[in-house]
């Protein structure tokens, strides 16, 4: 797995970044100076070790936008329902979860929420829904989230 480090101003919570240096502590200089903090963050969550309040909340979650995929031609329709958001909100916990509802029920619907969360779009440049679902798939097992 490949490691990302994020960045903590000890000073004030915001903002984040992300960045692949393997520093402990570091400076940002300019005005104002400000000492950061650098740590590991794991987005490996393999399927089977989601808690069951995190499945539930997907569910209800997926149960309130799935209806308005299945009936909309627009995919802007869909990603932009308060659910959807609020299922990209739950970041990368809900993406063993995401990557198994793609598995399992198909569509293009999850893709927008994948980038979002991944930081990645395994799917750029497939012409295909399929051939993009089974990258993402590929990409999920490669990375630890789906067996």
């Amino acid at each position: 797995m490949a490691r990302r480090y994020c960045t903590r101003d000890l000073f004030d919570d915001d903002p984040w970044l992300d960045h692949d240096d393997t520093s402990e502590a570091y400076s940002i200089g300019g005005k104002g100076t400000r000492v950061v903090e650098a740590y590991e963050v794991s987005l490996r969550r393999p399927i089977d070790e989601v808690d069951n309040e995190d499945r539930s909340t997907f569910d209800k979650i997926v149960d309130q936008w799935w209806p308005v995929a299945l009936l909309s031609s627009s995919i802007h329709a869909v990603i932009l329902t308060p659910a959807y958001q609020e299922m990209i909100g739950m970041g990368p916990r809900a993406l063993p979860l995401v990557l198994t509802a793609l598995k399992d029920r198909g569509g293009p619907h999850w893709f927008w929420a994948l980038r979002a969360i991944a930081r990645d779009d395994v799917g750029s440049g497939l012409v295909t829904v399929s051939e993009a679902r089974e990258a993402w798939v590929r990409w999920g097992i490669e990375h630890g989230y789906l067996d």
